[in-house]
């Protein structure tokens, strides 16, 4: 049976279970409240895990289009197939860094001192190198920023976080028959030269590259659009503020800023998240960097993974990795009050319950908590013990797609 037959057939069925529930109810049968009736819609979310980023360095170049690259990517096996009127969805995040300012050993390509352009875009590919427009299909609009070199306004680091959704009326024009989901980056100035990089995820003191700072996903919603499906949406911060470490300080406070709290996730289930918060720091008068990553804990301002958690989602806890920017008084690529844009897909596996390797013991509430820490860096000398970075309002969303939706 080809893939149309197969998904001819899984459509079939679910317009016949859905018109037989109905039949059922009016005629006052009962129906079983688990699980409910079959939807009308498959839904399938993947992401790539930890350490999705492909590469290390990114070239600048003279002009935009000259040397794009691909920084994460998923591959057809993960993405499911693709058909007439489904819909695609796919977030990323990744964190870039601009070089070293002075000479040193431990520099990652040429010295620059001007603050490159960026631009990010995620689309359908044929390949997992795919960047020509010719051989993708855009998902996303393109997101474009600056990440700043320039003092007291040094990003240093950046993260470029984008989503989109494409609606695919005629399959076959996409370029590919079973499709990878690209993130495709490019970083260009006119004054750049041969040398001359951003560095994929942060680079150290030792000269070393520290990666896993990003993450791809993607959900297929067969038939699109996406299903009606009302989000947990939680707007009230659990803190307001966010301790700043000092400049030379090995230790941050890390705090939880938003929590959903999740009743009776099932196996089966899928996730979609999405948060957006806004801090403050302009106040400081030094640059502060911010991190932040979504967790899923057993209580509500734990940054924990222990326990439940651990043992029930596709990503054992952890819904995307630590990633973060350094947020400016002055004008940069992310300046005060900067937002932070958070992204994710997750899968549960396991009954959340008290004994959930052996699917047994009461239901147990998870939380998805959005966890954020500080610390001050450019004009960190200013820093003093209690200095707080201010939480000025954001969203914390949680999309559940129940057993019923599964492929």
């Amino acid at each position: 049976m080809g893939r149309d037959e197969a998904r001819q057939g899984r459509r079939s069925a679910r317009r016949i279970a859905v018109v037989t529930g109905a039949l059922l109810c009016a005629l006052g049968v009962a129906l079983p409240a688990v699980g409910g009736l079959p939807a009308a819609q498959d839904v399938n979310v993947s992401t790539t895990g930890l350490n999705a980023e492909r590469i290390k360095k990114l070239p600048i170049a003279k002009k935009s289009g000259h040397k794009r690259r691909v920084a994460m990517s998923l591959p057809p096996g993960k993405v499911g197939p693709i058909g007439n009127g489904d819909a695609v969805w796919a977030g990323a995040e990744l964190e870039v860094s601009v070089t070293c300012l002075e000479p040193m050993p431990q520099c990652i390509g040429k010295i620059y001192h001007y603050s490159p352009h960026l631009k990010a875009k995620l689309v359908l590919a044929n390949g997992p190198k795919a960047t020509r427009d010719k051989k993708t299909f855009a998902i996303s609009k393109v997101r474009r920023q600056r990440c700043s070199q320039e003092l007291p306004n040094r990003n240093h680091h950046c993260v470029l976080a984008l989503d989109g959704i494409r609606a695919i009326e005629d399959a076959s024009k996409l370029p590919c028959d079973r499709c990878y989901v690209n993130l495709v980056v490019e970083a260009y100035h006119r004054k750049a030269k041969k040398g001359n990089v951003v560095v994929v995820g942060t680079d150290q003191d030792s000269g070393k590259i520290a990666q896993d700072k990003g993450m791809l996903h993607a959900a297929t919603f067969d038939p699109g659009p996406r299903p009606v499906v009302e989000p947990k949406v939680t707007k009230q911060p659990s803190k307001r503020n966010v301790p700043v470490g000092g400049h030379h300080s090995s230790s941050r406070k890390a705090v939880v800023v938003y929590s959903d709290r999740l009743n009776e996730l099932r196996a089966g289930e899928q996730l979609l998240i999405d948060a957006k918060v806004k801090v403050k720091t302009g106040h400081l008068g030094y640059g502060a960097l911010l991190q932040s990553q979504l967790i899923v804990s057993e209580k509500p301002n734990s940054a924990s993974r222990a326990g439940t958690p651990n043992k029930v989602l596709s990503s054992k806890g952890i819904i995307n990795p630590q990633n973060g920017f350094n947020c400016t008084k002055g004008r940069s690529g992310h300046t005060s009050p900067c937002t932070l844009r958070k992204l994710a897909a997750v899968r549960v596996f396991r009954d959340a319950r008290t004994r959930p390797l052996a699917g047994e013991g009461p239901f147990v509430p998870l939380f998805v908590n959005l966890v954020v820490s500080s610390k001050a860096e450019f004009g960190g000398h200013r820093h003093r013990p209690g200095d707080v970075a201010k939480v000025r309002g954001g969203t914390l969303s949680v999309t559940r797609f129940g057993p019923q939706f599964r492929p």
